[in-house]
């Protein structure tokens, strides 16, 4: 129903359906899709949705899932989860980079880059982002070309100062009594931080 909504919808300045409209590249499927510990119910929707939005779509846009490239555990990836992933979590989200992309009606890869987002999950563990977000591009870069899909790095980012600042905002936030002074300040230093990200 969401997908034949979304395609369905006439643009009200254009007139033109989503599905008809030239000036849209392509659509995700879901933004992030997750399945703890169900990756087969995953990869099951994505080959269901994607054969249904074509349907829909007549073959006028592209289609990819939008998902953040996690490797499963057994994934087909010549690297293997463990030397991609941020941390071992990741592998449990029920993604799979290569399997979820390789559906025909899936048009090209995408991957997403929170290094410090991802890290945080881990805060005792020494992390290299640089070298993380470089093996991350690598590693896609080589599973796309050998799915003969190209990779589109949808979205990325870091928090100021990178994890270490973000452990410690977090950590400060949870210790510091909620005053009206401490509010404030909190305010002002978050309305800081996005000026930086900015």
């Amino acid at each position: 129903a969401h997908v034949t909504t979304i395609l369905s919808r006439v643009n009200t300045f254009t007139g033109r359906a989503y599905k008809d409209d030239p000036t849209i590249a392509a659509f995700n499927l879901m933004n992030e899709p997750r399945c703890r510990g169900c990756g087969d119910a995953l990869q099951a929707w994505i080959d269901d949705m994607s054969v249904f939005f074509r349907d829909v779509d007549a073959g006028h846009h592209m289609l990819t899932v939008g998902e953040e490239g996690f490797y499963a555990r057994d994934t087909p990836s010549e690297i293997g989860a463990d030397g991609i992933n941020p941390a071992p979590w990741a592998s449990t989200t029920g993604q799979d980079f290569v399997r979820n992309h390789a559906s025909r009606n899936i048009h090209f890869t995408t991957a997403h880059i929170w290094k410090d987002n991802w890290a945080v999950y881990a805060p005792s563990v020494r992390f290299d982002a640089e070298r993380f977000t470089r093996r991350w591009i690598s590693a896609h870069e080589a599973d796309a070309r050998i799915l003969g899909k190209p990779l589109v790095i949808e979205e990325f980012g870091s928090a100021p100062g990178g994890v270490r600042r973000v452990v410690q905002t977090n950590r400060a936030q949870s210790v510091v009594p909620p005053s009206i002074f401490s509010r404030v300040t909190n305010a002002r230093r978050i309305r800081r931080d996005e000026d930086d990200v900015e």
